[in-house]
């Protein structure tokens, strides 16, 4: 999905996440969830493929119909209500 020229200004002048700095041995395990519609979704994509290589089990989520901030949108919208459902049930997993 192309992103509009004035994002991509915008985000060329935020502070990039250096994951080079992130202390990932001390990560026991990982769930993501990204949305194509997400300004960062590529980022949350590269994070989970740098656990992955790093030996962190990771659940990844690319929820291709929804955007940024689903969470709120899940009283509403049922796509949302499943993603956030199924976000929680894998924290939950993750901390037992």
């Amino acid at each position: 999905m192309p992103r509009d020229p004035s994002l991509q200004k915008l985000l060329d002048t935020m502070p990039a996440i250096d994951f080079d700095t992130v202390p990932l041995e001390e990560l026991r395990r990982a769930n993501i969830a990204t949305v194509q519609g997400d300004a960062i979704r590529d980022e949350g994509i590269r994070y989970a493929q740098l656990l992955r290589a790093a030996g962190i089990p990771v659940e990844h989520r690319n929820h291709e119909d929804l955007v940024h901030a689903f969470c709120t949108l899940a009283p509403q919208v049922p796509a949302a209500a499943r993603a956030l459902d199924d976000s929680l049930a894998a924290h939950s997993t993750g901390l037992a």
